[in-house]
């Protein structure tokens, strides 16, 4: 052992040893490696296994086509075909394909660079779902495909050159349209690759099966019939809102540049909503499509077995599983918008937010029809919950535009609720409660009745309709009686009336709720924008209540049985918060108009005419008030409301003032001084009902509210003198009927109208058959006279403000006097 030998054997051996395990070593890592590409390899030769077959039958069919063609020539010309070119088409299909077989490999090399780039800039820090959207992408892969094939093809022909395989005309032609198709692929491919660059874009491939999982699971075949299939359809759409929602979530953070493509694609999430509404009745109500989710049990609930279960193993309670979620594909989906929408808003995007609630607005008709009325509502004043700060802080900016579009966004939110009501009122036209309760008692099983009509497709029908089915199995006819199934329908329709009373309840808080936060974060314009159009809202949802109350009688006329409890009405309580808000809304109205017609006086044509809309529908609201003798609202919008008329009359001044021709001033001050004689009509009206209903307060609302304006500033006497002026002058220079006086006289005549119908006036006869006024009010002596019962009273109204109001602030010898001199008989009273 202490030889030289053997160390230097051992060494040799050693080293042998370990150069046969080195290779043993790489010989398995290769094989490994290959194990693990093994799956790619058999990817690779089963796809070209299948494109060589496919590739194979294509020749050999052009080939049997060019032997075709070629006796078929040989025949009608009865010569054969010239060697030379038989052998210059073959020459020419060489060619051709040589030359294709070097452009597709261009192509594809080109086509596989412009992939890597794209993913390499767009995908490789992306969610695995988006990668693998990206990798399957249908037009890419189908493009590739097409392009190997063609590659493919080509080999195969030349093989068949190499063997002697002639082919002629009809495989020239196919590989010409071949050669052309590949190259409009590769342009296809590359525009395709433009688009993927917005990641976006990726979302495309899964709409289309998300609208054939909608088609399939409606379409009451044995496939949707099936549960199997139903909860199949639900995890396809399931995986696929999980792409959309890593897809929402992965730009959130680009540059505001790519807004316009998270618009479409927020868009077509609602366009799905709108398809799958169109079907969703026909879904039966118990399907597996619907997402059964598990609800916590409540202790007190709880069966004894469960407590004493629950309370010996120390675990809580199971939760109950199987619970239906009917909204899921929307919860799901709006879930997705959401996360675009606060992105926009955090950046104050109000222009694309304004395109996507236009879109919003016009998927809310459907809401009713659809029976999501409620959820609908709910969710977007969720979305406006969102969106309302933003508007907020773009109001109060310095840009105008931005105020606009604040102005334009809130205006959006109120058109979306008007357009659920409108929704509402086709719906309660087009409903008929006898036809579904006709169509129940005819039936005699739950399949011969419309299961895609929402009345009936819910558990209580259907329980109802199989114990019937049950009876005409056992007793060979129905026992059930017609009242006990109408009551079980009308039961269904009674609930959902109320969800819709409740929709146009929340409805009407909300809009009031958000003018109101408008106005004291001081956004006037926005303000005004929203409550101003309370008053469409209000004149929209009256046509649904005058529905409403004839059909809750009607269908609580048919529970007959008491041990079946139902739901009280909701319409009474929405009713009442309505005249609540109705009441309380005028003086924030009156405040915004103000408001904002001021901040925004010097570009005032750049907005619309709030202060005129304000203006007309005011008047329209206390002259309802005092024809419903309803005084608190009365009192709601006449406080403040000579300063918004004051406003108004200048506002319309500056603008007719513009017309210089002679022959046309008579008509501008007739249209200049509108609003004053309005506002004495008005107050003059309250003063008469006052004096008719015997109530003093009228009277003493319009003598606080001139008090209070005077009292503000004592300059303003002079403003009153001014106005006397011009309503003297207007009385005593205006002949015909002018702008507005037919408005003005259907005031007058509503309100005589309503005081005989209330039967507040009582008259009686003297000699010469003259109708005396019977009331111990001296100012109805003086002013109607002996005349009421001929509407004489209803000619000049506006001298009672004037008189009794006006002109105790203003000189005597400038102090108005009536055509009549009336006055004079009220002073003669006072005396005596």
């Amino acid at each position: 052992m202490n030889s030289k030998w053997y160390w230097l054997i051992r060494q040799k051996y050693r080293n042998l040893k370990f150069q046969i395990k080195k290779a043993a070593f790489r010989l398995n890592e290769r094989k490994e490696s290959s194990e693990r590409l093994s799956s790619f390899s058999r990817i690779v030769i089963r796809t070209l296994l299948v494109q060589v077959a496919i590739n194979l039958v294509l020749v050999a069919v052009l080939y049997v086509g060019d032997k075709l063609l070629l006796s078929a020539m040989e025949i009608l010309a009865k010569t054969q075909t010239d060697p030379l070119v038989a052998t210059l088409s073959e020459s020419i299909l060489v060619d051709i394909v040589i030359g294709g077989i070097g452009v597709a490999g261009v192509i594809l090399g080109l086509y596989c660079s412009n992939m890597t780039s794209v993913y390499s800039s767009k995908y490789t820090n992306a969610p695995v779902t988006i990668s693998s959207a990206f990798q399957r992408d249908v037009v890419t892969n189908r493009c590739i495909k097409q392009i190997t094939g063609y590659i493919i093809f080509c080999v195969i022909i030349l093989f068949g050159r190499l063997i002697g395989i002639s082919f002629s005309y009809v495989s020239i032609i196919a590989l010409l349209f071949l050669t052309i198709r590949m190259i409009i692929t590769f342009s296809i491919t590359g525009n395709r690759m433009y688009q993927l660059s917005n990641t976006f874009n990726i979302s495309d491939n899964l709409y289309p099966e998300i609208y054939s999982a909608i088609r399939k699971i409606s379409a009451n075949n044995h496939f949707s019939n099936d549960p199997n299939f139903q909860n199949h359809y639900q995890k396809i759409c399931t995986k696929q809102f999980k792409i959309l929602q890593d897809i929402a979530a992965y730009n959130k953070d680009n540059p505001i540049n790519q807004n316009p493509a998270m618009l479409s694609f927020i868009n077509n999430n609602l366009a799905l909503i709108s398809v799958y509404w169109v079907v969703k009745e026909k879904i039966h109500y118990d399907s597996f499509w619907y997402r059964s989710e598990t609800q916590y049990k409540k202790w007190h609930t709880a069966t004894d077995t469960e407590i004493s279960l629950a309370l010996n193993t120390g675990v809580p309670l199971q939760a109950m599983s199987g619970i239906k979620n009917r909204w899921w594909f929307e919860q799901d989906l709006l879930r997705i918008n959401n996360i675009c929408v606060e992105k926009l808003c955090a950046e104050n995007d109000l222009n694309t937010l304004y395109s996507y609630l236009n879109t919003v607005a016009q998927l809310s008709s459907q809401a009713m029809e659809s029976g999501c009325l409620l959820f609908w509502t709910k969710s977007v004043v969720d979305l406006q919950g969102k969106i309302l700060p933003a508007c907020i802080a773009c109001a109060k900016s310095e840009d105008k535009n931005h105020v606009i579009l604040a102005a334009a966004i809130v205006d959006v939110f109120i058109g979306i609720y008007i357009n659920i009501i409108i929704g509402i009122n086709k719906y309660l036209r087009e409903l008929n409660i006898d036809s579904l309760l006709n169509c129940a008692t005819d039936a005699c099983s739950y399949e011969q009745l419309k299961p895609n009509n929402r009345y009936y497709n819910n558990h209580s029908v259907e329980h109802l309709f199989n114990c019937i089915f049950a009876e005409l199995k056992f007793e060979s006819k129905r026992v059930t009686p017609d009242w006990y199934i109408k009551q079980a329908v009308a039961y269904t329709v009674y609930q959902d009336l109320n969800d819709l009373v409740d929709a146009m309840d929340k409805i009407y808080n909300n809009v009031f709720s958000v003018g109101k936060r408008l106005t004291e974060n001081k956004c006037y314009l926005q303000g005004a924008t929203v409550l101003s159009r309370l008053f469409e809202l209000s004149s929209k949802a009256s046509m649904a209540l005058t529905t409403l109350n004839t059909f809750f009688p009607k269908l609580e006329a048919l529970h007959f049985e008491p041990t079946v409890v139902w739901d009280e009405c909701h319409l009474k309580q929405f009713l009442t918060r309505r005249k609540e808000i109705e009441k309380s809304f005028p003086p924030y109205l009156v405040k915004c108009c103000g408001k904002a017609t001021l901040a925004h006086w010097r570009d005032r044509e750049d907005f619309p005419d709030s202060l005129g809309f304000c203006y007309n529908q005011l008047c329209e609201y206390l002259v309802v008030a005092i024809e419903d003798d309803d005084f608190e609202a009365f009192k709601s919008a006449y406080s403040g409301f000579f300063g918004v008329v004051l406003l108004y009359h200048e506002y319309v001044r500056s603008d007719v003032v513009k017309i210089k021709e002679l022959h046309k001033q008579n008509a501008v001050f007739h249209v200049v001084t509108a609003p004053l004689i309005e506002y004495a009509i008005i107050s003059g009206l309250a003063i008469l009902w006052g004096e008719f209903s015997e109530n003093r307060q009228w009277r003493e609302l319009v003598d606080a509210e001139l008090s209070e304006f005077i009292r503000k500033d004592e300059k303003k006497r002079e403003i009153l003198t001014k106005i006397i002026e011009m309503l003297s002058y207007r009385k005593g220079h205006m002949l015909g009927i002018g702008n507005r006086d037919l408005i003005q006289t259907n005031w007058v005549q509503r309100i005589t109208n309503s005081i005989r119908v209330r039967g507040l006036c009582h008259y009686e006869y003297k000699d010469w058959g003259i109708n005396v006024l019977k009331t111990e009010s001296t100012l109805l002596k003086a002013f109607c006279g002996t005349s009421f019962k001929n509407l004489g009273f209803a000619d000049n109204v506006e001298d009672l403000y004037l008189i009794l109001c006006l002109n105790q602030y203003v000189p005597s010898e400038k102090q108005y006097e009536s055509r009549s001199k009336w006055e004079k008989n009220l002073h003669e009273t006072d005396t005596q």
